[in-house]
Order: structure tokens, then sequence, then C-alpha cells
């Protein structure tokens, strides 16, 4: 054998090389992108989770949600900086998993539950006219998904089913 075949040999031995490593590569960032998934979904579980954690264990706080979302302009000044704070952390959540969602970092079957919630906390009019005032604190792409839902002619059942 000479030199030449010799080289020849080490480049194609090489080349199998650095596939076999560009494959590595490609499942190891595969995994890392489930477990961000993964890892953004409990994230965001957590954070509402203590939203609904405030409301479940004081009964003033779930009231105070009830009457927002029912009738926001009917609530004293300092209820509705109580809501504002509420459901302006609420919503942030949402965004997020929005936003995440967008991008590609949030698993499709958590969202898809999170936007259903959405759209029923949407219908009422106590959010709408929360939202006519704050809206535009939050990113655009989010306004504009929040006020499709809006639209919606449903009336709210999140609560109010009998």
């Amino acid at each position: 054998m000479n030199w030449e075949a010799a080289g020849a040999i080490a480049e194609i031995i090489g080349t199998f090389g650095v596939v076999i490593s560009l494959v590595y590569l490609g499942v190891q960032i595969r995994g890392q992108t489930v477990e961000t998934r993964l890892a953004s979904g409990a994230e965001m579980a957590s954070q509402l989770s203590q939203v609904y954690a405030e409301m479940s264990s004081n009964r003033s706080v779930a009231e105070l949600w009830l009457n927002g979302l029912r009738e926001f302009i009917s609530l004293d000044d300092p209820e509705k900086v109580q809501f504002s704070a509420l459901l302006n952390r609420f919503m942030r959540g949402i965004e997020t998993a929005f936003n995440q969602h967008q991008q590609g970092r949030f698993d499709d079957q958590l969202w898809s539950g999170i936007n259903e919630g959405l759209k029923d906390i949407c219908r009422y009019p106590g959010l709408k006219s929360w939202w006519s005032i704050r809206g535009h604190w939050f990113c655009k792409d989010f306004n504009e998904h929040v006020l499709s839902y809006m639209k919606l002619q449903e009336s709210p059942r999140l609560y109010d089913e009998k």
C-alpha cells in the first residue's frame, strides 16, 4: 500500500467520523429541545397555578376575580388595582406561553389547554373592559390573539354555567 492509498483511506475514515459526530450532535440538540419544551410547560403551569392557588385559598380574591371579570367598571378603585394586578399576572403567564409556543418552545397540547382557557375568559365583559385599558401593555401578536377571541359572540360560560 502506498502513501496515497493510505491518505485516501484516512480521509474516508475521517469523513465517517464527522458524519457520526453530526448525527450525535443532532440527537443531542433534539433532546435538549424536548427538555426545553418540558421545562417551559412546567414553569408556565407553576406560574398559573400560583394565581389559581391565590384565588382558591382566599374567598375575597375569588370574589374579586369573578366581580372583575363580570363588570370591571363597577369595582371601586382599590378593587380595580387588586384585580388589575391579579389579571395582569395571569395574562402575563399566558402571554409567555403564547410567545414560547410561537417560537416552537412550548408543547402543542399544553398550549391548546391554556389557549382554550384564554378563549373562555375573553368572553367576559370585565376582561374586555380591562383589556381596552391595559391591552397595549402586552406584545402586539398576543394582543391581536386576545382581541380575536373577544370578537367571538358566545356568552361567557367559564363560571356562569348553571
